[in-house]
């Protein structure tokens, strides 16, 4: 199937409360193309889509601040303008007891115009800055093996791996090299390319108990790395993070109820 598909989105505006300032709506439209493929060869079946997209975000709400008097007013305005592009592919192969899959993404989204004022009268423009929390490259690998089991022992067992790739990211709109901004290496706002790697051995209705049973390792390779990040350290001293989980190992036990 090949497609083409154009939308538009909107997030509503609003006013704020100090000062008593009203924000307009923020818009994006989006085109994609694509196509979605399912095929069977050899014993082989499979799945292939691959898309690519182009999106102009306008009138963005972003909380930018301002100086009156000397004094700095944050609060929210239509202050920026975006297009954000990219592609993704998503693929599945099946051959005997294997199944593969994988799921990549690629996005560029960059601000075509953003100012907001870092002193007095200075004002920086982030101009082709990143989009926060918007990693350019994304990537889920996933392996799975159907083992062979006696009937009376359990339904089906299986066997999964998983590899999760993911570039660098900015936790803050304020990202590249500028006179004006100097954190691009702020380790507060920055979180460099990852990977994690998981594991699931999963046995269904064993014993022909109703249970299904799954032992898991998350973080097979203990990556340390955050979900976010908030730097408050040039106006109030501190800064937060909320990190990932460390390598975890557990089991989880299920129930299903038949009619």
């Amino acid at each position: 199937m090949i497609y083409a598909t154009v939308r538009r989105g909107f997030n509503s505006g609003g006013i704020n409360l100090a000062p008593p300032e009203p924000y307009g709506t923020e818009t994006i439209d989006d085109v994609e193309i694509g196509i979605k493929n399912e095929f069977y060869f050899g014993g082989v079946s499979g799945r292939v889509n691959v898309s690519a997209f182009h999106s102009k975000y306008d009138d963005i709400q972003r909380q930018i601040t301002n100086f009156v008097d000397g004094n700095p007013k944050s609060y929210i305005q239509n202050a920026a303008k975006a297009t954000v592009q990219g592609v993704e592919f998503e693929s599945k192969l099946s051959f005997g007891r294997f199944e593969l899959s994988d799921s990549f993404t690629y996005i560029d989204a960059k601000y075509d115009n953003f100012q907001t004022e870092t002193a007095p009268g200075v004002f920086a423009d982030l101009k082709n800055n990143a989009m926060a929390q918007a990693p350019k490259i994304t990537n889920t690998l996933t392996g799975r093996v159907f083992l062979p089991i006696l009937e009376s022992v359990a339904s089906e067992v299986t066997l999964t791996a998983t590899y999760a790739y993911q570039s660098e990211t900015y936790f803050s709109d304020f990202n590249q090299s500028n006179q004006a901004l100097s954190n691009k290496i702020d380790s507060v706002n920055y979180q460099k390319s990852y990977s994690i790697v998981n594991l699931m051995l999963t046995a269904t209705d064993f014993f022909r108990s109703g249970f299904d049973a799954s032992f898991f390792v998350k973080n097979l390779n203990d990556a340390e790395y955050s979900n976010g990040r908030t730097s408050a350290l040039s106006s109030f001293g501190y800064a937060t993070a909320s990190y990932g989980d460390p390598k975890t190992i557990g089991l989880t036990l299920a129930y299903r109820f038949n009619n």
